[in-house]
């Protein structure tokens, strides 16, 4: 939301970042962090000050979503993002995207979907990155809108050339170990060490500022496993000029990743892949150029910023349907069939 918010001022909108406290533990950077009673006051005086209320991770500032109540006697148009587990349903993963339902568990479906349902009775739409999450947001909300994951800050410098002395370095950066398949990361890159020198680099629980700085130094990024679709630690790495590893279903990417030059893995494919990728500098190099033009193509702030006031201005008037929006508008695309098994997808 950072890397939005600077990306909505650059286009000339006023937008500004809130958050409750506390900050975010990677460090992420905010316009503000309010504690709670200064949210309260925040989120109840917000809709007689904006016109348009974008909310996060599947809630709003006020329990009961008084905020977005008011908003909406008020006019205001009100869109949620989704992100990930703040609406996927186990049972629906498991069903439909076995990769993400190994280490999705269906212990909360129930408080999910209530959650889903009560924000698609206030809200104009929701908002995803892809269509995994537009399978499980659909059925709740009236519009659906593919929007791109913005890639805030400048470019990184072009990459030096490397020094072949050293052994090339793999990074992997998990935010959930767990859940990202860390463990069968390790195993893989143990096999490959074994016959191909390289250096590991494992970073938990640090702040994103220490993540960046330690892509200058990488040559390789393992991003995740048990995953359908990419998350903002593969754009950046791809932005930093690197090439990126991760588990994922074509199917299930938004349209206007069809191009992403990722290369897709399984935890029984990783150690191939990796070794071949080590193997071949003039291979790595060719996909770390592809890597930074498609994200400054599709996922850079300004550009993802321009698609989003295209989706507060259509939302007021659009009919119910599913919609891809990019810096060149908006247009209606039908879910994949997979996805009416999940029931009244938005059509």
């Amino acid at each position: 939301m950072a890397a939005l918010g600077a990306g909505l001022r650059a286009v000339g909108a006023d937008a500004e970042v809130v958050l409750r406290a506390p900050p975010h533990p990677f460090g992420y950077p905010a316009d503000r962090v309010l504690r709670p009673l200064p949210a309260l006051v925040y989120g109840l005086n917000a809709p007689l000050r904006r016109d348009v209320l974008h909310f996060q991770y599947g809630s709003t500032w006020v329990r009961h979503h008084l905020d977005a109540r008011l908003a909406r006697l008020l006019g205001r148009t009100r869109v949620v993002t989704f992100h990930g587990d703040d609406c996927r349903l186990g049972d629906v993963a498991k069903e439909l995207f076995p990769a993400r339902g190994r280490v999705k568990s269906s212990a909360g479906d129930d408080a999910t979907r209530a959650r889903l349902a009560a924000l698609g009775e206030l809200c104009d739409a929701a908002v995803v990155n892809d269509f995994e999450l537009a399978t499980y947001v659909g059925p709740y909300f009236p519009r659906v809108y593919l929007l791109p994951l913005p890639v805030g800050g400048p470019a990184p410098p072009e990459r030096p050339p490397r020094d072949p002395s050293r052994p090339p370095v793999v990074m992997h950066s998990p935010s959930d170990p767990a859940v990202k398949g860390t463990a069968a990361v390790e195993a893989a890159v143990e096999a490959v060490a074994a016959r191909v020198p390289l250096e590991f680099r494992l970073l938990r629980g640090v702040p994103h500022r220490r993540v960046q700085a330690e892509l200058e130094n990488a040559d390789v990024v393992i991003d995740q496993l048990n995953s359908v679709t990419t998350g903002i630690f593969a754009l950046e790495s791809m932005r930093a000029g690197l090439p990126v590893c991760g588990e994922i279903d074509r199917g299930a990417l938004a349209p206007f990743q069809a191009d992403i030059p990722l290369v897709a893995v399984t935890a029984a494919t990783l150690a191939e892949e990796l070794e071949a990728l080590l193997l071949d500098p003039a291979r790595r190099t060719a996909l770390g150029h592809e890597g930074r033009e498609f994200v400054e193509r599709v996922h850079a702030a300004h550009i993802v910023a321009a698609a989003a006031l295209h989706v507060y201005a259509h939302v007021r008037e659009a009919p119910p349907g599913l919609y891809v929006a990019d810096a060149d508008g908006i247009r209606a695309v039908q879910p994949p069939v997979r996805a009416e098994r999940q029931g009244a997808m938005v059509s």
